[in-house]
């Protein structure tokens, strides 16, 4: 069965406008997918990733809603290459407006990891009911890691002086690295007061997830975070998912998930 998709537009608090795609869902579905995109990223997502999990999770009865970045697809330009705050609360509060009784899954692929868990955060706050925060193959950046909490972790660390490079060139990419390090040290503090689930679908031969296994490791409220959660581990996937075997389990997987 073909998924029903509509085409919207919605405003920002600026009253700059952007164009998203609806798939649509069971009209009482308790759940609806919003699909974040990385700077520069159309809502198609990379490899037309969230096309493909659009239309295989409508299946499941699940709406969800994709959107273009600020800087990318039909959207206007930004100076700053970046999605514009407050897109992903108002794409959410257009979901919601179509599904009023559906709790919002924040989803992000890869790069798209940090602008979702900043959806999530900032949806929480504007009182919208966020029921998880999905990442797919996240990539968590050069962000600094919290010191080893045992003498055997500090013996194990790598220390690498070339990367103490605190150029005046360097020092804005240190300031992003500072801010996505706040995000994710305070995302567990935001999972547990929200009564928020994590999500985590990993695989692909980078590991891309190497530094969110890292911060588990050295960091006891992210360890508590993926416990309550649940994290799926394809060996051998493909980085996009692009092969049909994969989509049974991934889909098998997310629906067991989301009906707890």
């Amino acid at each position: 069965m073909t998924a029903a998709e509509e085409t919207l537009q919605f405003q920002t608090a600026d009253g700059a406008s952007h164009l998203a795609v609806m798939t649509a869902g069971n009209p009482a579905t308790r759940l609806a997918v919003l699909f974040i995109p990385a700077a520069g990223q159309t809502r198609t997502g990379p490899e037309r990733l969230h096309v493909r999990l659009a239309r295989e999770w409508a299946q499941l009865g699940i709406a969800s809603l994709r959107f273009d970045a600020a800087d990318a697809g039909d959207d206007p330009l930004v100076s700053d290459a970046a999605m514009h705050a407050d897109s992903a609360s108002a794409a959410a509060l257009a979901l919601q407006e179509r599904y009023p009784a559906a709790g919002i899954v924040v989803a992000g692929f890869g790069r798209a990891a940090i602008g979702a868990a900043q959806a999530a955060a900032l949806l929480a706050e504007a009182g919208v009911r966020v029921h998880s925060l999905c990442l797919i193959n996240p990539m968590l950046g050069d962000i600094p890691m919290p010191q080893p909490q045992s003498w055997w972790q500090r013996i194990r660390q790598i220390v690498c002086d070339c990367d103490a490079r605190t150029s005046a060139a360097s020092a804005p990419a240190q300031d992003r690295a500072g801010d996505d390090a706040a995000v994710w040290r305070s995302l567990p503090s935001l999972l547990q007061q929200q009564n928020m689930r994590l999500l985590v679908i990993t695989g692909g031969g980078e590991r891309a997830y190497a530094t969110l296994e890292t911060l588990a490791e050295r960091d006891r409220a992210w360890r508590r975070a993926l416990r309550n959660g649940s994290t799926l581990r394809l060996d051998g996937v493909d980085r996009y998912l692009m092969r049909p075997a994969h989509w049974q389990v991934v889909n098998g997987w997310f629906q067991r998930q989301l009906a707890g």
